[in-house]
């Protein structure tokens, strides 16, 4: 497993990717990026000790993802 790693997940609050921010955010800087529509998807990314990075994909809103990631 990761540790000490700074991690970005796309797509944080999807089946897929949530579970992943769950599994890494105790051991490692979780950068979780999503457009976080709801107020309660950021709370529970928030409440799992990610870091909640704000944008869309599909509208190439990339500008508030870090560039130092591992």
């Amino acid at each position: 497993m990761l540790s000490g790693k700074t991690v970005l997940v796309t797509g944080a609050t999807g089946q897929v990717a949530l579970p992943i921010v769950r599994a890494l955010a105790p051991q490692n800087r979780v950068l979780a990026f999503g457009r976080f529509l709801k107020a309660e998807d950021r709370a529970r990314v928030a409440a799992l000790g990610a870091e909640v990075v704000q944008g869309d994909l599909a509208r190439g809103e990339l500008d508030a993802i870090p560039q130092a990631l591992d």
